[in-house]
C-alpha cells in the first residue's frame, strides 16, 4: 500500500499532468477562486484511488489510464462541472473505459475522487453483488487488490 498526499499553493499547472497514475491530462486555469491543489493518491495492488480539491476554476484535457476503468465521483462544489460536453452534476458518478478522453471544466473549489481499477478486478465484484450476497449486518466485505481473502 502506499499513500502520497501533495498540497499545492500558486502551483504551476504542469505539475498536475500525471496526477492521475498512467494518464497524461493537461491543466489550465481559468478565473475565479485561489490557485491551489490538495491531492492524495492512495495505491492498493493495482488499484488506486486519487482524491482532488482545486481552489481555482480548471480546464482539463487528456485521457484516463490505458489498462484501468475509472469510476468518477465529483461532489462538494458550489456549481456544476462540464464533463466531456455533458453537465456534471454535483454529486455525481462517472464511469470511464480504458484509456477513454476527459475534457472537464470545473467551477472553484471543485472537489473529486477517481477509483482506477483493473476491468477484471471491477467485473468480479459486479459478479459477486449480482450473485446475491448476505447483507445481514447491513455491511459488505470485498478483499481489496493484493489482500488474502
Amino acid at each position: 500500500m502506499e499513500y502520497e498526499h501533495l498540497l499545492l499553493e500558486r502551483c504551476d499547472p504542469e505539475r498536475l499532468t500525471k496526477i492521475i497514475d498512467g494518464s497524461a491530462m493537461r491543466h489550465r486555469v481559468l478565473p475565479g477562486g485561489v490557485m491551489t491543489v490538495e491531492a492524495e493518491r492512495l495505491c492498493i495492488g493495482s488499484s488506486a484511488l486519487h482524491r482532488g480539491l482545486y481552489g481555482m476554476g480548471i480546464l482539463v484535457d487528456g485521457a484516463w489510464p490505458r489498462e484501468r476503468i475509472t469510476v468518477g465521483l465529483f461532489l462538494d462544489s458550489p456549481a456544476d462541472a462540464t464533463t466531456n460536453g455533458r453537465i456534471c452534476p454535483r454529486m455525481s458518478l462517472q464511469l470511464f473505459g480504458e484509456g477513454c478522453e476527459l475534457n472537464y471544466r470545473g467551477p472553484p473549489r471543485s472537489h473529486w475522487f477517481a477509483y482506477c481499477v483493473e476491468r477484471e478486478q471491477l467485473q468480479r465484484a459486479a459478479l459477486a453483488l449480482h450473485g446475491g450476497l448476505d447483507f445481514g449486518s447491513g455491511a459488505v466485505q470485498f478483499g481489496l487488490p493484493g489482500a488474502p481473502l
